[in-house]
């Protein structure tokens, strides 16, 4: 398809001029330095000519750069919300950068493919096959690389969370991980002991393939009708798969409870808390399907196993294990920037769900001695995010706040039955 077709069919929709450059310039800044290293979408290099003068002009003739540059003025304003005063004028600012991006959203999809293109939209655009014999420079490579490594671990962290089919197969892709130590050292880390680095971002990579076979093995269509003997044998493959990722991370890195005061002070703290809430989230979906049989499990596993091979003892612990994981969860919470809304908005998720888990702790085990004390965790992730709702109004951390509610009043039901109980006895 030729993009000169495409000219005057879908007219660029400007909403709102461009601010001056030295304010493009300082909000460019501000992307690359908080946002970009979470999600590293763009090559600096390459973004940071957007703002030379030359580019600049000619740039409402390039639908991919223009998305691209709005999108990231967008991001950039989104990021100066620091209190609550700010949040109306920002946000305003915000969306109408936004839109300019969307007011070309028509060509985005209809053009020709590049990848400012895909970085504007951030989706699959044959992204999925490897491109080592395309000519592209190393620096190049790596970008669509990268590229490609956030559209997947999308698609998994939205499939494990909506419980909806997979958009790629892992079958069909043949794209390298990103490099260990890439030239531009874009989400590594140094170690203490300085001999070496951790690169988080590829670490995520991996640890979004992991949860590409939790999905397939555990939540897809075809694992729905499985024996639950083989169920339980999948938790302890999938589970082992898990700790052998972990123990790949530096030990100074690794997602231990005792650890949660070892982040850094740099943009890479972010990444490396997203790496951690993302490990205990996998936990309790890879576990959460034995931990659900509770008390029965044990009998369950006799009575359906013809094959008379006794089970891994790993998936006795899994209501054990999900706890344990949904508490380190919360309590990562206190180190979730609050000023920022963006990051609080990736990761309010694993709180959230931790609190689920806990709630189904109680439902299961209203006696249980923990059941207070996990109540009151419930309540800390409710009273985190009502001063969200407070702080930046939201309808989806709104919808949040009414599911931790629900999940308070399970809690407290739990202690009501114990207490009744109690007297009864």
């Amino acid at each position: 398809m030729n993009r000169d077709l495409l000219e005057g069919l879908f007219p660029n929709k400007l909403l709102c001029p461009l601010p001056p450059k030295d304010e493009i310039a300082s909000l460019v800044d501000d992307y690359l330095q908080q946002f970009n290293p979470l999600c590293p979408i763009f090559q600096p290099s390459s973004l940071l000519s957007l703002c030379d003068d030359d580019n600049l002009q000619g740039i409402f003739n390039s639908p991919g750069r223009w998305a691209s540059l709005n999108v990231v003025l967008a991001i950039g304003y989104m990021l100066r919300v620091k209190d609550s005063s700010l949040v109306q004028i920002e946000h305003q600012k915000s969306w109408l950068f936004m839109k300019n991006a969307l007011g070309v959203l028509n060509e985005l999809c209809f053009g020709l493919p590049d990848l400012w293109t895909v970085q504007a939209l951030l989706g699959m655009i044959r992204l999925e096959r490897s491109e080592d014999r395309s000519g592209l420079c190393s620096e190049e490579l790596e970008q669509r690389r990268r590229i490609f490594w956030i559209a997947y671990c999308l698609d998994k962290e939205i499939s494990l969370r909506d419980g909806i089919p997979l958009a790629q197969r892992d079958d069909d892709m043949d794209v390298l991980l990103p490099m260990e130590v890439p030239l531009d050292n874009m989400g590594t880390m140094p170690t203490t002991d300085q001999q070496g680095t951790f690169n988080a971002f590829r670490s995520t990579c991996e640890l979004a393939l992991i949860k590409s076979q939790v999905h397939k093995h555990l939540y897809s269509v075809a694992a729905a009708d499985r024996p639950f003997v083989e169920v339980a044998a999948t938790v302890a493959m999938l589970n082992q798969k898990l700790q052998e990722w972990k123990d790949s991370v530096p030990t100074e890195f690794q997602p231990e409870l005792r650890r949660l005061s070892a982040f850094p002070q740099s943009p890479t703290a972010a990444v490396l808390l997203f790496l951690h809430l993302s490990y205990f989230n996998c936990v309790i979906a890879i576990h959460r399907v034995t931990a659900a049989r509770g008390s029965r499990l044990g009998m369950d596993l006799v009575e359906r196993n013809s094959f008379h091979i006794p089970p891994n003892s790993v998936v006795f612990m899994s209501e054990s294990l999900c706890t344990k994981s949904a508490i380190a969860s919360i309590n990562l919470m206190k180190y979730m920037p609050k000023s920022d809304v963006i990051l609080i908005g990736l990761m309010i998720y694993y709180p959230v769900l931790a609190s689920k888990t806990l709630s189904s702790t109680i439902v299961r085990n209203p006696r249980a001695t923990s059941r207070m004390y996990h109540t009151r965790l419930i309540m800390q992730v409710e009273t985190f995010v009502s001063s969200l709702v407070l702080g930046t109004p939201n309808k989806g951390i709104e919808g949040l706040l009414m599911d931790l509610q629900a999940n308070s009043q399970l809690g407290e039901e739990g202690e009501v039955f114990t207490s009744q109980a109690n007297s009864r006895a």
